[in-house]
């Protein structure tokens, strides 16, 4: 079950599922709604949140506590141990895998060759629209190493350009 709560704030329904956060970054640093803080000073963030949330007519405060699966025990049950000191009635514990991904940079000279054969298959009519295997493999290699602002400089891989695969189907 979800701990969802309503309230209404300056005439607008808000739905607020995880009201307060305690996050253990990857070195063991605690965070208390993306704050650092200390196991000490838990219990007192905590209650003046759970006070907040009440007068805006939240009437049961939920914590979510987010840790990475090597966190020690120690640290995640001495969280909940100043969790319980509080009238906290829902309690979400979340754990994250470390997933490492090595990213390979995407260099202004494929960006632009890049921008150049998309541009280039826009400029087709759709019937006319025609499909190098390398360009395809090109376009879509780069556009998966793209980071987010490369992505929104060099546009969005277009929907229509086919898979390298259905590549050898189409005549």
């Amino acid at each position: 079950m979800l701990g969802v709560n309503s309230a209404e704030i300056n005439g607008i329904e808000i739905q607020q599922i995880n009201q307060i956060i305690i996050s253990v970054d990857e070195s063991g640093v605690i965070l208390f709604n993306e704050e650092k803080t200390e196991l000490s000073s838990l219990e007192k963030q905590i209650s003046e949140r759970i006070d907040f949330f009440v007068e805006k007519g939240f009437d049961k405060p939920t914590i979510t506590i987010r840790i990475f699966e090597d966190t020690s025990k120690e640290i995640l049950e001495n969280i909940k141990a100043e969790v319980r000191k509080t009238s906290i009635e829902f309690l979400d514990v979340q754990q994250t895998k470390k997933v490492e991904k090595k990213v390979e940079e995407v260099d202004s000279l494929d960006i632009q060759k890049y921008k150049k054969i998309i541009s280039a298959w826009k400029q087709q009519s759709e019937t006319d629209r025609t499909f190098n295997k390398a360009d395809v493999e090109f376009v879509r290699n780069v556009y998966k190493r793209m980071n987010f602002n490369q992505m929104m400089r060099a546009g969005k891989l277009p929907s229509f350009v086919p898979k390298v695969e259905d590549l050898d189907t189409i005549n």
